[in-house]
């Protein structure tokens, strides 16, 4: 099986890292260390992409590659040491990506695509639609979830970012000042401050809930810069 770049960020428990690796419909969670199979996903197409929660107990599969008829299956939400089925995202195979809410009871998760919709999924019940956050303007290209998921931050096209508090019915705040595409999107730990890179070769970090540029921090190597850093939280 050819391994995928997903890999999980442990929190509070021993630091054991997991990766996805698939062949054909088949999918299956390894230890990112050694190898060693844990667990098969099934079938789960071939995702284009996959996250872990930050506490290692759950993936995310995201989407299918559209080329191959046996990998056109939806998103869904696995145990990763049971490969137990949590529930189904839909059928929508140009979803690319998704995010844990962490911390918050009950847990969600969030997800966009081609179609710029922004979706929030309830884990323990696999029988309810999922709640609309927003629609961004053009491909969802990433997202993050705050900790307690109170908020949804999303970088598209656009060359902005768009953080939207989903339990509220408010605008989002917008993220504006880059020249070029938002690739990556994160929170800090506490969920005041959030990180943004993008093609313009910089890292940015913001005040969440005003959209207030806070740094701007050069890039010194070339190319993208395809992952925002979790930034630290404020004092």
């Amino acid at each position: 099986m050819a391994p995928s770049r997903a890999v999980a960020r442990p929190v509070g428990q021993p630091r054991r890292q997991y990766a996805l690796r698939y062949e054909g419909s088949a999918a299956e969670v390894a230890n990112g260390r050694t190898g060693a199979g844990i667990s098969k996903l099934g079938p789960a197409g071939r995702p284009n992409a996959a996250v872990f929660s930050d506490d290692g107990s759950r993936v995310l599969t995201i989407g299918g590659d559209v080329r191959t008829t046996a990998s056109t299956g939806p998103s869904a939400v696995w145990l990763t040491e049971s490969g137990e089925l949590v529930r189904r995202l839909g059928t929508d195979p140009q979803t690319f990506t998704g995010a844990f809410d962490g911390d918050a009871t009950p847990p969600r998760v969030a997800t966009g695509g081609e179609d710029g919709v922004v979706r929030l999924w309830a884990l323990e019940d696999p029988a309810a639609p999922p709640t609309v956050v927003g629609t961004a303007v053009g491909r969802v290209v990433a997202l993050a979830m705050s900790r307690d998921g109170r908020f949804v931050a999303v970088a598209s096209r656009d060359t902005t970012a768009r953080v939207w508090e989903p339990d509220r019915a408010a605008a989002p705040i917008l993220l504006t000042g880059r020249r070029d595409d938002v690739f990556g999107i994160d929170f800090s730990p506490d969920g005041a401050l959030v990180v943004t890179t993008g093609a313009d070769r910089t890292a940015r970090v913001w005040d969440g809930p005003t959209g207030e540029e806070l740094l701007a921090v050069p890039a010194d190597v070339g190319g993208e810069l395809p992952a925002a850093p979790r930034p630290t939280a404020r004092e």
